[in-house]
Formats: C-alpha cells, sequence, structure tokens
C-alpha cells in the first residue's frame, strides 16, 4: 500500500479511493488502521426477484 500511494503521488493525484464493502469490516478494519476513513455509503434495492 505504501507504493501504491507513493506512486500515486508521483502521478499529481490528490486522493486514493477505494471500494469495500460493508459487511467486509476485517477489510474496513484493515484500511482505517492505514490511516483511510469513510467518504460515502452506496444504497441499493434488489428488484431481480
Amino acid at each position: 500500500m505504501d507504493e501504491a500511494v507513493a506512486w500515486a503521488r508521483t502521478t499529481g493525484a490528490i486522493r486514493i479511493q477505494l471500494g469495500v464493502y460493508s459487511r467486509n469490516e476485517d477489510a474496513r478494519a484493515f484500511y482505517r488502521r492505514l490511516g483511510y476513513g469513510e467518504l460515502l455509503h452506496t444504497l441499493y434495492l434488489d428488484i431481480s426477484l
């Protein structure tokens, strides 16, 4: 992750945004430990039934 952040900085990026499923608490905790914060929540309605 450190190398990805370093590379992004060299390209002039100002933000890294990740997609993580809300129920994947292990991944969310991992990214929070790296300093990532939550930006938005996506809501959905499954109408396929």
